[in-house]
């Protein structure tokens, strides 16, 4: 049967994003693939080597960051709620003026007004709230404004999430566009002046999508409810809970893959009339880790979002413990239940094979085991 300390720690591993959302706790570790462009990121061929290493290489810290804004009342652009109001309810909004926001022609131009730093976007107002995953930049902007920073949880959004490679490509989007409407000024014979404006907002776009790769930026459209928002301590202690998560993916991405060759090593080695027992509770072991492992990490979510741990690296003490504990019981468990349905329906070739082995008569069949 699976080993102890090898299910301890290859449940902790185990990325429970839809485990815990479900129960409206998102656990702090996620696949890249449950938002796409949050990093760059090159799939390779799965192998026993690989499999350990794109764990590493690839685990995601999910949140995002942003320094709240003091707001321009020359502008008339409203200042963020203060952290106060926020944790006692008050959601974050997008920055519009007091005539609302002028729709845009499409998402790439809405993305371009509120990136852009220049322009209109004061004017016409954008529906858009900047959150950004370079925690250094941030803290740096904050420094600036001294406006506390807070933590960003997109699995608590309510409201569409745009990643930074959505914005890369509406910045794309519009570059193809301004090159065009270039391409057909000149054609055209337009003066100077009309070119220039034209070349200013490619800079601009160049500009724009400069700051969202510096920032590794997403934006939140239209709110962002109280129940993802968690206030950051410090850069400092950020990065050592980021760091702190992916020591124990490494881990866990080492042990799955040491977990999967003892399980083989084990079926092979073992003789061959036992090896389709032997066979089951691994099966049952790999199965009950897993259930375990997502119903009890559930249930302990569900009890730190009651006293409070709702989001940020806080979660890792409920969530990741449940886990840690449903994946031990449930394997352990698994490989037994797998054992006793296996002897169940294999219970006359079991005995007849003690009975050979024993060599005592079929009516001794219960002695000789």
């Amino acid at each position: 049967m699976a080993g102890f300390d090898r299910w301890a720690i290859f449940t902790a591993q185990q990325p429970l994003d839809e485990m815990v959302t479900a129960a409206g706790t998102p656990f702090p570790m996620s696949f890249q693939a449950d938002f796409p462009g949050w990093d760059d990121y090159s799939p390779t061929p799965v192998g026993s080597a690989v499999v350990g290493t794109q764990l590493v290489r690839h685990a995601v810290w999910p949140y995002f960051y942003r320094a709240l804004s003091a707001g321009n009342a020359a502008l008339g652009i409203a200042a963020d709620p203060s952290l106060a109001r926020i944790l006692a309810g008050e959601s974050l909004i997008s920055h519009t003026p007091s005539s609302g926001v002028v729709p845009a022609g499409s998402r790439a131009e809405m993305t371009f007004r509120h990136t852009r730093h220049s322009g209109n976007a004061h004017q016409l107002g954008t529906d858009r709230i900047s959150v950004g995953r370079n925690l250094r930049a941030v803290y740096q902007r904050a420094t600036v404004s001294g406006q506390p920073v807070v933590r960003i949880d997109p699995n608590m959004l309510t409201t569409e999430f745009l990643t930074q490679q959505n914005l890369i490509d509406d910045l794309d989007a519009m570059a193809a566009q301004v090159e065009r409407e270039l391409a057909d000024a000149v054609s055209a014979g337009r003066g100077e002046t009309y070119l220039r404006r034209i070349r200013d907002r490619q800079s601009a776009v160049g500009r724009a999508r400069q700051a969202v790769l510096g920032f590794r930026e997403g934006h939140v459209v239209g709110e962002v409810p109280s129940s993802a928002i968690s206030p950051a301590r410090s850069l400092r202690a950020e990065r050592a809970a980021r760091w702190g998560m992916q020591g124990l993916r490494v881990a866990g991405g080492v042990l799955i893959v040491y977990g999967a060759y003892t399980s083989v090593q084990r079926v092979r080695e073992a003789p061959q009339r036992h090896r389709a027992r032997v066979t089951s509770q691994e099966i049952g072991g790999w199965g009950g880790g897993f259930a375990g492992a997502w119903a009890v990490g559930k249930v302990f979510a569900v009890g730190g979002a009651v006293l409070g741990v709702e989001t940020g690296p806080g979660a890792i003490v409920t969530g990741g413990v449940g886990a840690v504990l449903g994946g031990v019981i449930g394997a352990i468990g698994g490989a037994l239940g797998a054992d006793w349905v296996y002897t169940l329906l294999n219970e006359e070739d079991e005995a007849e094979t003690c009975g050979i082995a024993c060599g005592a008569p079929s009516s001794e069949i219960l002695m000789c085991r």
